[in-house]
């Protein structure tokens, strides 16, 4: 559905926890051979997040059923993941394709994947879990599906709006992810691997200036859109979603226009 937005406010509640703010924004399982495999992990914090030996980030694999264990490959102790923007981790095809058309991209891992649909996915910061794909210590057969959006064969990207991840995983990837491809190992199958799932605002100010946005630059036609801060529209510009933080206001000017 389109709408044209002359001039409005507009209240929503946005839940936000800054604790949960490490996430899993992308997927993919390839449906041929043993790649395209890798994820995305997306900092929607305020804050950049510094890597250490101390502040480290890890990804742990539950294969076939069974618990959870670390992936000493994946194993991230340098280098920052900046607020606002993604770190993609996989195969050499995942990450070329990251490398070559992301525009929020703060870093990559080459790191060789071997999990199948069935499978599930930890994220760890500081040996804390932030977020699941799946259940550790369970088996779904053949893979983790609800709605058409599964875990094998697909390239499955975080719905725009959700900003935290789910520490105690899922059984139905579809109340998180949307599938945005269903051959990830043909042209176009890796869409979406170094872009931010949503540009959030970071002060008040106005909507054209590439500095108001956490990712440096102003939302596109392509773009979901989270405004946590008051914002002015001065020129025509087209999101593919957009949601406010309670309290927050846009104002457009009589001379724009906002499609959603």
């Amino acid at each position: 559905m389109r709408s044209i937005l002359h001039f409005f406010i507009f209240f929503l509640s946005l839940p936000f926890n800054s604790l949960w703010a490490q996430l899993f924004s992308q997927y993919v399982e390839t449906e041929s051979g043993t790649a395209p495999k890798g994820i995305e992990i997306w900092n929607s914090s305020d804050s950049d997040i510094v890597f250490s030996s101390s502040q480290n980030l890890q990804i742990h694999l539950g294969r076939n059923g069974l618990p959870c264990a670390v992936q000493s490959g994946t194993n991230t102790t340098s280098d920052t993941l900046h607020s606002g923007k993604g770190w993609v981790m996989g195969t050499s095809d995942v990450v070329a394709y990251a490398l070559a058309h992301g525009k929020d991209l703060s870093g990559t891992t080459l790191f060789s994947f071997s999990y199948n649909g069935d499978d599930a996915l930890e994220l760890r910061l500081s040996g804390l879990v932030t977020d699941r794909l799946g259940l550790c210590g369970t088996d779904p057969g053949l893979f983790w599906s609800g709605s058409g959006v599964q875990t094998a064969n697909q390239n499955i990207a975080l719905k725009a709006g959700i900003l935290s991840g789910d520490s105690a995983g899922f059984t139905d990837p579809s109340e998180r992810f949307e599938r945005l491809h269903s051959s990830p190992s043909t042209s176009g199958g890796l869409i979406g691997f170094g872009d931010a799932p949503s540009l959030l605002s970071v002060r008040d100010s106005f909507w054209e200036e590439p500095s108001a946005w956490m990712s440096g630059r102003v939302p596109g036609t392509e773009d979901a859109v989270l405004l946590r801060n008051q914002m002015r529209l001065n020129t025509p510009s087209i999101v593919s979603y957009l949601k406010l933080d309670s309290g927050v206001t846009l104002n457009a000017s009589a001379s724009s226009t906002l499609e959603i």
